[in-house]
């Protein structure tokens, strides 16, 4: 997954050094979301060619 976050920074969240903004876990969540719904249409298109 890419969402444009630097490693450091995710580090820091991960560590306790830094909070993410509010916005984040909601980011992450969608991108998760959409991500699962791509791959599930890629399956189906794949079994579509069969």
């Amino acid at each position: 997954m890419h969402i444009g976050i630097p490693l450091r920074t995710v580090e820091d969240w991960e560590a306790g050094r830094r909070r993410p903004p509010e916005y984040i876990p909601r980011l992450i969540s969608y991108q998760l979301r959409y991500e699962e719904l791509m791959k599930k249409m890629e399956e189906e298109a794949d079994v579509g060619k069969e």
